[in-house]
């Protein structure tokens, strides 16, 4: 096998290569567009976990659970892991009846 290197020339109606540019745009403009729309722009989750809501507060386990026994916070529990809804977090520090 030869592996000097070679160059191969194409000759083609120029109206083919017209539209082979006008194909090899398009393509491009739709891989641009699909990988800007896939990247959202950063959004807040919908849950944390018990822990950053902890840690987020400064509130010990016993405080916690007695805002989830008391329903002053809604929880959603998961397998083993407790998830807090991010909008409990706002209310947790707006809402003066949660102390």
């Amino acid at each position: 096998m030869n592996t000097e290197k070679c160059t191969t020339f194409v000759i083609l109606p120029e109206s083919d290569l017209i539209s082979l540019r006008k194909l090899m745009e398009d393509v491009r403009a739709k891989i641009d567009t699909t990988f800007t729309s896939n990247i959202s722009p950063s959004r807040e989750p919908d849950y944390i976990l018990k822990a950053e809501f902890m840690a987020a507060t400064g509130m010990k386990r016993s405080k916690f659970q007695e805002l989830i026994n008391s329903s002053a916070i809604k929880t959603v529990k998961k397998k083993r892991k407790v998830y807090v809804l991010a909008s409990e977090i706002n209310r947790y520090f707006t809402d003066p009846s949660i102390q």
